[in-house]
């Protein structure tokens, strides 16, 4: 700063004609020159910063990958993770389940390519009892294949059930319909246990991973947001293979 006015002294004594206003000038352009220099460290530096704190917390937060919880389909050391937030009421969720997942399975999980896995992200109490009676079922069968079959089933009835003022009993029916009897259904309405868990999952990813809506994926550490066709899917997949 100080060298370059240094230089408008010399400027100015070199040329006597150069009048008060166009010094002022010269000088006030040098300074925001400087001005703006600065800023643009300052900015880049911030940028920076923030760069360096999504990658801690990205390295800070297991949920990224996959951890032991997880209920995973197709091959465990498959090169390419998918992890899926999803809200079984989300209309973006069953629209993925209507008309791409079947297109990645058959052509990424059935073949090895791809493992994936679904996290229950429920954003009201339609999504919330879904998840619950889907988890449930889950802990009778212990079979994660029909877990998955489940979850699909749900979203591809979506409107049957969700946005039906009697969910509990459109909920009962469709259960009943895939092996769960009315006794058992009861059951696992009552289940605060898992009730609670599953809302504090919910929480745990909301923290972590600022997640906000539905569907949210993650593809090999990288989080995606927002419902995308099997052709962005495709691209993304094959960029990690």
């Amino acid at each position: 700063m100080f060298k370059m006015l240094n230089k408008v002294k010399s400027i100015l004594s070199k040329n006597k004609a150069i009048s008060i206003v166009s010094a002022i000038i010269l000088i006030f352009t040098i300074t925001m020159g400087v001005s703006t220099y600065f800023e643009m460290q300052k900015n880049k530096m911030i940028e920076q910063i923030k760069s360096a704190q999504e990658v801690k917390d990205r390295n800070i937060s297991k949920l990224y990958y996959e951890i032991e919880s997880d209920l995973v389909i197709g091959n465990k050391n498959a090169p390419v993770t998918i992890i899926e937030y999803a809200s079984l009421s989300c209309p973006h969720c069953a629209n993925f389940y209507n008309k791409v997942f079947d297109k990645i399975e058959e052509r990424y999980i059935e073949t090895g390519k791809v493992k994936f896995i679904y996290r229950d992200f429920p954003l009201n109490q339609s999504a919330l009892l879904a998840s619950v009676i889907s988890k449930c079922k889950l802990k009778m069968d212990n079979n994660v294949e029909q877990y998955y079959k489940f979850v699909k089933t749900l979203f591809k009835n979506q409107n049957s059930w969700a946005f039906e003022e009697d969910i509990v009993e459109k909920l009962r029916s469709l259960s009943i319909l895939n092996g769960l009897n009315s006794n058992k259904f009861t059951q696992c309405m009552n289940d605060k246990e898992l009730v609670e868990s599953i809302l504090e999952e919910r929480m745990r990813s909301s923290q972590e991973l600022k997640i906000q809506s539905t569907p949210t994926f993650i593809i090999n550490g990288n989080l995606i947001g927002g419902y995308h066709d099997f052709e962005s899917f495709e691209e993304a997949i094959e960029a990690e293979l």
